[in-house]
């Protein structure tokens, strides 16, 4: 690195100065305009070094002005800081922060801020490892946390950081985030298994009557080759995965084996008497199979997505992926023809879908009108999708992105 002579009278060589933030920094020395290594540096750049360790390039006026950012000083919350990395805070766009960024700073939020303090106390006990007060080393853990494809497919409306079920089989009453605490979980196992934290498990082999005991879902996974997924959702609908039948065991139960046999007895009679509240239709074979919730339809077929999942059953939208389409049963289903029922709600559907097409409707957002007469136009220049503008006007959802639609 090039330095050309620093004749500053207050910005001398390894003279020090003191941040609005409180971090101080001692300048090296004065760029050279010509230096190979830093070619777009002027002459008003110095080589800095903090007190945090942190050297870098640092432009005089915000040295003068004590704002020079030092990308290891703990500015958030008073022990987070961003890192010298490659991970960026910003999208592309310079405005946007980055999903990873909300993430990581939601999770310091409830451990260190004040309000969200009061309004969530169970958060005071909760710790935050260390490392992961570095963004950069949050983000290089991320995707070795279990379910992370999940969350970077899915997103954080449907799948959570959790530090709760590893916290409790790892660390036991003590909660921390960290990269060997948590997971990805979706909202409904993020629910369920919460209240699973510090049970006893059991996994029973019917044929030969024994059953095996366990306190950690993910260790006893890990010991016996079996998937996670597979284990906790078994346990939490106390059902069988092939052929062992799973559950949890009661505070001072004394005679176990008696008890599993009891439950699994119960089991074998109700799994004859599901109650199914969800349908699949599937338009090329005509076949409709039924589910008790939208997540099995998820769980049991692989490909789908819980986004069009939803919105094919809430949001009106007559066919996913071209081929299937959701439906909630009426009363009294098995009295009805369910295929014919089907293809009713279909073409009213279809209708419906019909009947605003190419028909122009307004635009309010914020006490603003605007008449439309060319949805894909007014999608593109207002980034709003044309699926989501039809599902507003047909009725399956009340606004999207603030907008509201009505038509003439």
């Amino acid at each position: 690195m090039n330095f050309i002579p620093n004749r500053h009278k207050k910005l001398y060589n390894n003279s020090k100065h003191t941040m609005n933030n409180g971090n101080t920094l001692i300048i090296i020395g004065k760029l050279s305009k010509k230096d190979p290594e830093h070619p777009d540096h002027l002459r008003n750049h110095y080589y800095c070094e903090f007190q945090t360790g942190y050297k870098g390039i640092i432009c005089e006026t915000t040295i003068s002005n004590g704002t020079a950012y030092d990308p290891l000083y703990p500015s958030i919350y008073g022990v987070a800081y961003i890192g010298n990395g490659i991970h960026k805070r910003y999208e592309e766009d310079g405005k946007t922060f980055t999903r990873e960024y909300k993430l990581w700073y939601s999770m310091l939020r409830r451990c260190f801020d004040e309000a969200s303090l009061k309004k969530f106390p169970s958060y005071k006990n909760v710790t935050i490892n260390e490392r992961w007060y570095n963004y950069q080393n949050f983000c290089d853990d991320l995707p070795n946390l279990p379910n992370y494809n999940l969350w970077e497919e899915y997103g954080g409306s449907y799948y959570h950081l959790d530090k709760d079920f590893l916290s409790a089989s790892k660390l036991g009453n003590r909660k921390e985030y960290g990269k060997d605490t948590c997971m990805f979980l979706s909202t409904h196992d993020n629910t369920s298994l919460g209240a699973l934290t510090g049970k006893t498990f059991f996994q029973y082999n019917p044929e030969e009557k024994t059953y095996k005991t366990f306190e950690s879902m993910t260790k006893f996974a890990n010991d016996n080759g079996i998937s996670f997924d597979v284990v906790s959702k078994a346990i939490r609908g106390e059902r069988c995965s092939k052929g062992l039948f799973y559950g949890v065991i009661p505070e001072n139960e004394q005679n176990i084996l008696q008890f599993i046999e009891g439950k699994y007895k119960i089991y074998l009679e109700n799994s004859s008497k599901i109650v199914y509240k969800w349908g699949l239709f599937n338009k090329k074979t005509k076949k409709i199979v039924l589910y008790k919730s939208l997540m099995h339809i998820v769980e049991e077929n692989k490909g789908f997505s819980p986004y069009n999942v939803r919105d094919c059953a809430y949001n009106k939208i007559v066919f996913m992926y071209t081929d299937y389409h959701v439906f909630r049963l009426p009363e009294f289903y098995e009295e009805l023809d369910l295929k014919k029922y089907v293809k009713n709600e279909i073409k009213e559907l279809i209708s419906l879908k019909k009947s605003i097409k190419d028909k122009p409707f307004m635009a309010v957002k914020d006490g603003e009108e605007i008449r439309v007469d060319n949805i894909r136009k007014f999608s593109e220049d207002y980034g709003v999708s044309v699926g989501n503008i039809r599902h507003v006007l047909t009725g399956g959802r009340q606004s999207t992105k603030g907008w509201k639609f009505y038509l003439i």
